[in-house]
């Protein structure tokens, strides 16, 4: 009687065991999360590749659209808030996830049906420059107007007249602008910043680098224009110029971020860069806690691939991630991009995780879904 008692609770033991062992600890959902304004965020930012976000005016996105070979002029579009949210509309509405990816891959290739061009500039003090060719540039605000002779500003930088030459605008408000000027030598790629007022009256141009930037930001060359760039941080210490760079305003300094983070929209993923990215917790530092060198995770959430797979209903096919890298990160909202390893095909398929903390920031909803993005 003894021995059967011992069995009988050896059995439930490991079956208890077994069942806590096999329980997920995170919180996940295998369908697509629910419309939200940082859902919207995902979509706006995955359907305006090349193209510069340059400014809101109320519910209205204003872009420039990255130059390319043969234009003759900057393109300006604009869409509101609500037309977003009707063309990715059919995302929930979609029957199935197949149905979803074609959806998703069909808001990049028909974006132009959201986009509308915008004609009157002057209304969002945006430059209208045309040229026929790339060393000519005709400029129109609506307080000047100016014919730029590119050669002339880039004689002392060792740049030739054949040397192709494109223009972008990537950054604008009511008192000036900044163009990004990108010359194609035959052996190398040199990238410009140049800066002009509305009037058109001052120009600066410099070397698009590290040194250049706090050079000019230290001698107060760029105080004019320091309108033009993002605050990333709550306090405004931290400002990031369209290219990228991020200046700390207390040290004069460029922020330095290490080769294997990511830095997005002021948060900083720590080892973020590593691909696949490897299991257990992944770290979200907000820049000015990256910056002081503390250890403090503004955001966190586990990455677990197996257990990913078990409530994908894939657990006897996958034992690794081949290609885990986000797309996209923000506050509330981390997405993903996973490629499941199989041990004999080689592959188990391709998923998105949206790491949703909108909800419960200590512990989000991890969705997860076959489809594009």
């Amino acid at each position: 009687m003894k021995r059967t008692l011992f069995y009988t609770s050896l059995f439930l033991i490991s079956l208890f065991g077994l069942s806590a062992c096999g329980k997920p600890k995170n919180n996940y959902q295998t369908e697509l999360p629910g419309d939200s304004p940082t859902f919207q965020e995902f979509v706006q930012d995955r359907i305006t590749g090349r193209y510069f976000h340059l400014k809101n005016e109320g519910n209205i996105n204003i872009y420039s659209k990255i130059a390319e070979k043969g234009d003759n002029e900057v393109t300006y579009v604009q869409f509101s808030n609500e037309h977003l949210k009707e063309y990715y509309y059919p995302l929930f509405d979609a029957s199935d996830q197949a149905n979803q990816e074609n959806t998703l891959y069909n808001l990049v290739l028909n974006r132009e049906t959201l986009f509308q061009l915008i004609d009157d500039k002057g209304k969002y003090h945006l430059p209208d420059i045309t040229f026929d060719n790339d060393n000519i540039y005709e400029i129109k605000t609506t307080e000047g107007e100016k014919t730029l002779y590119v050669m002339d500003l880039l004689k002392n930088f060792n740049v030739k007249e054949e040397d192709d030459k494109y223009i972008d605008v990537v950054a604008v408000n009511e008192h000036s602008f900044q163009l990004n000027l990108n010359v194609y030598p035959v052996n190398e790629k040199k990238l410009f910043a140049v800066f002009m007022s509305q009037d058109l009256e001052e120009v600066l141009i410099f070397e698009r680098d590290d040194e250049a930037y706090i050079h000019h930001f230290q001698n107060g060359d760029l105080d004019a224009y320091g309108d033009l760039f993002t605050r990333i941080d709550d306090e405004g210490r931290f400002l990031q110029d369209a290219s990228g760079i991020i200046i700390d305003t207390v040290t004069q300094n460029k922020v330095v971020i290490d080769e294997k983070d990511r830095l997005f929209k002021g948060l900083v993923h720590i080892d973020g860069r590593t691909d696949p990215l490897e299991e257990g917790e992944q770290c979200l530092q907000k820049l000015e806690d990256y910056v002081a060198g503390n250890e403090d995770c503004f955001r966190s959430f586990e990455l677990n691939y197996k257990e990913m797979a078990k409530a994908l209903d894939l657990a006897y096919f996958v034992d690794s991630a081949s290609m885990a890298f986000p797309l996209y990160r923000s506050e509330d909202l981390i997405v993903l991009k996973l490629q499941f390893q199989a041990p004999i095909t080689g592959s188990a398929g391709q998923f998105n995780v949206f790491v949703d903390f909108s909800e419960d920031p200590e512990n989000p909803t991890i969705y997860l879904v076959d489809i594009f993005a």
